[in-house]
């Protein structure tokens, strides 16, 4: 098996992010993993959001027990903590920039804590596999801090 979830956050003009991902998957032409490199997001440093196009997976980040993602809201005095257990071993980070019919942007970043990287049903990097009869149980949430 294999499991992501999808949320969404809001955007400051200020907001940051900062994670422990030390690496990041190369993609080919039509966004699929064909190797790795170090992450482009420095680990353990905020980083603006604005200086980011994402559409990328995360991954090595060196946690045993939970990993932290932190977005910053500068507006909001609040980070937004996405914590996910070690069996949610990657992350896509995607920015979304939604244009209004005033010509102002809201930005949205997508922070999705995944089992398995993208196409892994074909490659089977990731994937769970479960006996008959064999459960699996993993957690991932939000916080406002």
């Amino acid at each position: 098996i294999g499991l992501g979830s999808h949320p969404y956050f809001n955007l400051d003009e200020a907001s940051a992010i900062t994670t422990t991902a030390a690496k990041m998957a190369v993609n080919n032409e039509r966004q699929l993993p064909v190797g790795e490199r170090d992450s482009n997001i420095p680990v353990g440093e905020a980083t603006p959001v604005s200086s980011l196009e994402l559409d990328d997976c995360y991954f090595d980040f060196g946690a045993t027990e939970r990993i932290y993602t932190l977005l910053s809201r500068p507006a909001l005095g609040k980070l937004v903590e996405v914590w996910q257990e070690p069996a949610f071993g990657y992350q896509m980070m995607f920015t979304r920039w939604h244009r209004k019919p005033t010509d102002t942007y809201e930005p949205l970043l997508a922070i999705e804590p995944q089992t398995c990287p993208a196409n892994a049903f074909a490659t089977g990097n990731g994937l769970i596999w479960l006996a008959p009869g064999q459960g699996f149980e993993a957690s991932w949430g939000v916080a406002l801090v």
